[in-house]
């Protein structure tokens, strides 16, 4: 039986040693992970990435047991273990991570990119292809690039953004260590012609072949 009532006291826990601060530091290298799940496994990949150029540095493909069910508001309890796992393996650690899933856009502010954040003590964005939480007030036009706040509470908390011309957006909102502003302009710079950041696209197509891989034995 999962206790839900002590997921969510430690999420709000999480949520209270998050920082959005400014990375002074020059962003060099970007990372991302993502999970392919099977009946029974899961497939995680690490990768870094130069940046802004997003040139492949390292990868790093897990395999473990699943043991947490898929709960919307608890992904970071299923997936988090396979992203932990490949990034202690990766040599080359990245200045900023890109997750796909919440970050601060989540009801207790504590998504799958803010709990890896405040783990590893590394600035992440979560990067979502649905909103959980939060206001749009106005319309978001067609153009690419084209973006509007996410309100919750009348405060900014992330953003909304059409990475593709009349594509779907994706909503963007900071994990830990690094400022909403800074977590758009990071995405921004990681879209290449596809609704999902570039990053974020490798790691998932490198996770899925992986799953299928090992299902053909």
């Amino acid at each position: 039986m999962i206790d839900i009532l002590s997921l969510k006291k430690e999420q709000e826990k999480i949520a209270q040693k998050v920082k959005l601060v400014e990375i002074r530091e020059k962003i060099e290298i970007i990372g991302a992970s993502d999970v392919a799940f099977s009946l029974n496994y899961g497939y995680g990949c690490f990768a870094t990435f130069t940046y802004p150029n997003l040139k492949v540095l390292e990868e790093v493909i897990v395999k473990d047991k699943i043991d947490f069910p898929y709960l919307p508001e608890f992904l970071s309890y299923r997936e988090l273990k396979f992203i932990l796992k490949a990034y202690q393996k990766i040599k080359i650690k990245p200045d900023v991570i890109l997750i796909d899933g919440q970050g601060i856009l989540h009801p207790r502010k504590a998504g799958i990119a803010t709990h890896l954040g405040v783990i590893v003590n590394k600035p992440t964005i979560g990067v979502a292809k649905s909103l959980l939480i939060g206001e749009i007030k106005g319309k978001l036009k067609e153009d690419r690039f084209s973006y509007l706040p996410i309100f919750l509470n009348n405060e900014i908390f992330g953003y909304v953004l059409r990475s593709r011309e009349k594509t779907k957006p994706i909503y963007i909102s900071p994990g830990n260590l690094i400022t909403k502003e800074k977590a758009l302009e990071v995405v921004i710079n990681c879209c290449k012609g596809f609704r999902i950041p570039e990053p974020l696209r490798y790691v998932h197509t490198k996770a899925k072949i992986a799953r299928l891989k090992d299902e053909k034995g």
